[in-house]
């Protein structure tokens, strides 16, 4: 059963709509004291509003933009008043649909019904608490009193990116920062490593922080793969078209650059000697290997490519393969000297978008900490985005947060603050 809250000052029209969805198994409560709508809003905590437009001492719109400051519950206007302009004004007020006067009660129930099937049988209700003029809304997680908003967001999950985040200069864990951690995953919070690097790569750290033992979570290739770190089990996986493996390694060729790919526990490399490679192959701690021929001996599929070369000659280097590759694949740079290829929709924000879906959790219980190119995605779209003092201008100016650098413990005193205090 919903409430439906009808805020009507023709008091005939509203009976009869009370009566309609009554009629319907529903809750009704009607507005009579139009001086105080947002205490019988709190009172009643209402599926969904139906609201005139011309109402004794503030109109519709005023009390729409009340409400929108505390909930996003559907609201629907009925007026006479229905001209474009009242009815763009409506919605830009934050109207969900706009019903002119006079209209037949049945067509009335059932965009009723519309709304609450598309809101709440895939959302859920919208609990609201009131007391003494504050307001707390427990599906965003905001208290408002007066003109004043706090968030207070229950942070479930963090997501790390790994080299210069998690780790500092000597790629390591500080003692504060792995402390930190420790606790909150005792607490029940969520950990998530999120990292450009081969799965092989990350493990060692995700074993360092008991992720196994916590159920954490390992997300690889930039969201190319997801790993249950207790089970083992492979939550996502894409790879790039076979089809297109010869054609991006001939590319490489074109703009002589050296290119390597992931095969198990070995990096496929056209030039060993590459000190771009050496890094990743000493990050990763996988052997570097050179097949004789690469474009054929990469005939399987593989996460993604990985070109290299000094920072300023890759930067002209990326537009060229994102002109020759085209829209149906993702690359981009993850360090100066590294350009990726991978599949399209793959990075991190899309990937740990699946994963809040596996684990049942929103994006507002999600901070995400990082420092790279290949972090802004998940920094805009994680509900506190963080950036370190040591990132690069892009996630600097999309974080909602700037820590410490990964030299002084700058994850160590996110979790300590939004999630320990």
């Amino acid at each position: 059963m919903y409430r439906i809250m009808i805020i009507e000052d023709e008091f005939a029209l509203a009976d009869a709509i009370k009566r309609q969805i009554e009629g319907w198994g529903n809750e009704a409560c009607l507005v009579k004291d139009f001086q105080n709508v947002m205490q019988k809003f709190t009172e009643f905590d209402p599926h969904l509003i139906l609201i005139d437009i011309m109402l004794p001492f503030y109109n519709g719109y005023y009390w729409c933009t009340e409400i929108r400051k505390v909930s996003s519950v559907p609201v629907i206007f009925i007026s006479s008043a229905s001209d474009n302009m009242n009815i763009v004004m409506a919605i830009n007020m934050g109207g969900d649909d706009f019903i002119a006067k006079p209209f037949d009660l049945n067509v009335l129930n059932a965009k009723i019904q519309a709304i609450l099937r598309r809101t709440y049988d895939l959302a859920g209700k919208v609990p609201i608490l009131e007391q003494n003029g504050a307001i707390l809304n427990l599906n965003d997680m905001t208290l408002s009193y007066e003109e004043e908003k706090l968030e207070l967001t229950n942070y479930e999950m963090i997501v790390l990116d790994l080299d210069g985040t998690l780790t500092n200069r000597d790629k390591v864990v500080t003692p504060r920062t792995k402390a930190a951690l420790m606790k909150a995953q005792e607490r029940g919070k969520k950990v998530v490593l999120a990292s450009g690097r081969p799965t092989q790569g990350v493990m060692p750290l995700a074993k360092e922080l008991r992720l196994d033992e916590y159920s954490g979570y390992i997300l690889s290739f930039n969201g190319g793969r997801i790993i249950n770190c207790k089970t083992g089990e492979t939550v996502f996986a894409r790879s790039l078209p076979v089809s297109a493996n010869k054609k991006i390694i001939g590319l490489a060729e074109e703009h002589q650059v050296d290119i390597a790919t992931y095969e198990g526990s070995r990096i496929i490399s056209s030039n060993p000697e590459s000190p771009y490679g050496k890094l990743e192959s000493r990050i990763n701690g996988m052997e570097l290997w050179k097949p004789e021929d690469m474009k054929e001996y990469v005939n399987f599929e593989v996460p993604k490519f990985l070109m290299m070369e000094d920072g300023d000659y890759l930067a002209m280097v990326e537009p060229k393969v994102k002109a020759a590759m085209g829209k149906n694949f993702s690359i981009y740079r993850s360090d100066p000297f590294f350009l990726e290829v991978l599949p399209k929709g793959i990075d991190k924000a899309q990937s740990l978008e699946r994963l809040l879906e596996v684990l049942g959790l929103t994006k507002e219980q999600m901070i995400a900490c990082g420092d790279g190119y290949n972090d802004l995605t998940m920094i805009k779209y994680a509900g506190l985005g963080v950036a370190m003092e040591n990132a690069v201008l892009p996630v600097r100016s999309a974080a909602d947060y700037i820590t410490a650098s990964n030299n002084d413990d700058g994850v160590g005193l996110v979790v300590e603050k939004f999630m320990l205090a």
